[in-house]
C-alpha cells in the first residue's frame, strides 16, 4: 500500500499545532504520547469523530505536535 502523508499547521496567537495524518493502525498521539494522557474520553471522542464518520478509524495514524 502506498504511504500517504497529509500535513497541516494551525496557529492561534502564539500557539502552533502541527498535524500529520498517515496510513497506519489507528494510533493517535499528542506530543509523542498517547492521546489518553492529554484528554478525557469526551474530548477524545470529539477529536476522533471525523475519522469515525468515514469509518476509517483503524486505517490512519494521527500525530499532533502542540506548542504554546
Amino acid at each position: 500500500m502506498e504511504k500517504k502523508i497529509f500535513k497541516k499547521t494551525g496557529r492561534r496567537k502564539r500557539s502552533i499545532a502541527r498535524i500529520k495524518l498517515t496510513n497506519g493502525k489507528g494510533e493517535f498521539t499528542v506530543n509523542k504520547k498517547n492521546i489518553k494522557n492529554y484528554f478525557s474520553s469526551t474530548l477524545i471522542n470529539i477529536a476522533k469523530k471525523p475519522i469515525d464518520k468515514i469509518e476509517k478509524n483503524n486505517q490512519y495514524d494521527i500525530k499532533v505536535n502542540v506548542k504554546g
